[in-house]
């Protein structure tokens, strides 16, 4: 029997004709603080020491021109992103609400100096974090573009659980002082739609794994005072932004629009608490709300979440 040697092209067997094959670019999301010019610097050098070694690999971050749908936009980018890089000195509310924005991406945590990780939350500390200060950033490009060359498999660690609706959790420090009695007062207004509010003192958070336990929450009431708790508040925010369902599934009431607010004590503080990214959101995602108007706002998610249950509707 007479042997035949076909040649096949790799176009051919991918349908593509005429057009050389190139691989997918990879692409990184980097986290800066826009405002400071130490991390401005740094998200500048770091993509070009990036690129000076692969330049094929493609950098953006959450700097979204005048006139485009901030929600939209960045998170098609993070959704791009196979890596995030993340400037958590300080940290910054912006940062923290981006890196919550993130959902379940792999992430690189970063401070300019050592001594920056002192200030850092405590369940962000369990991850190994660089100073770009001392290391240098051409260094900590090569670790990124050696990641992203690795075809590594995302950790259990990044994983975020489902969110399950009808869990609610109201953060605050039990050292706070000026919210008084509001949360005593949206829990027994909670209980008459059948609804429990799990109080959590974000300091309490001792390990990515206990925080990790509350991002199943349906709504979040973050109350913003101006302390180290108001960072892991501006991160649950975040995640309801990126993660807007809870439920099983995308089907017919299988699911329901997620929640969140940013509670502050009077309107002249929304500067000066609330991330610029949280007052960007739609109100029907994140809501910001006064001491004065707790009640009379929350009451109406309350009676959607009962009217969800209750009923066949499509989702709510």
């Amino acid at each position: 029997m007479d042997n035949v040697i076909v040649n096949i092209q790799r176009e051919a067997l991918l349908g593509r004709k005429d057009r050389a094959w190139r691989k997918r670019g990879s692409v990184v999301f980097i986290a800066y603080r826009m405002n400071d010019p130490d991390s401005r610097r740094m998200r500048a050098n770091l993509a070009q020491s990036i690129q000076q070694i692969d330049s094929e690999i493609v950098i953006l971050d959450g700097n979204v021109p005048q006139g485009v749908p901030w929600a939209n936009e960045v998170r098609e980018r993070i959704s791009r992103g196979q890596l995030l890089v993340i400037d958590v000195t300080g940290p910054s509310r912006e940062v923290m609400f981006e890196f919550g924005f993130a959902s379940n991406k792999p992430f690189i945590p970063i401070v300019h100096h050592p001594e920056d990780r002192d200030s850092l939350p405590a369940w962000l500390t369990a991850f190994q974090i660089s100073a770009f200060g001392e290391t240098g950033l051409p260094l900590l490009a090569a670790e990124i573009v050696s990641i992203l060359r690795t075809d590594f498999q995302k950790s259990a660690a990044y994983r975020r659980p489902p969110a399950v609706p009808g869990m609610i959790i109201w953060l605050e420090s039990n050292s706070s002082s000026r919210f008084g009695d509001s949360y005593e007062r949206v829990s027994n207004l909670a209980q008459r739609y059948s609804l429990n509010i799990l109080r959590v003192d974000p300091r309490d958070l001792l390990s990515y794994d206990d925080l990790r336990q509350f991002l199943r929450a349906w709504m979040v009431i973050s109350c913003m005072d101006g302390g180290p708790s108001d960072h892991a508040g501006h991160f649950f925010l975040g995640d309801i932004a990126g993660r807007r369902r809870a439920g099983s599934g995308a089907g017919h009431g299988q699911s329901l629009h997620r929640r969140g607010i940013a509670l502050i004590p009077t309107e002249e503080d929304l500067p000066l608490l609330v991330a610029d990214s949280v007052r960007r959101m739609s109100r029907n995602v994140l809501t910001l709300l006064t001491l004065d108007n707790i009640l009379r706002e929350t009451e109406p998610i309350f009676s959607t979440y009962r009217r969800w249950l209750l009923s066949d509707q499509e989702e709510l």
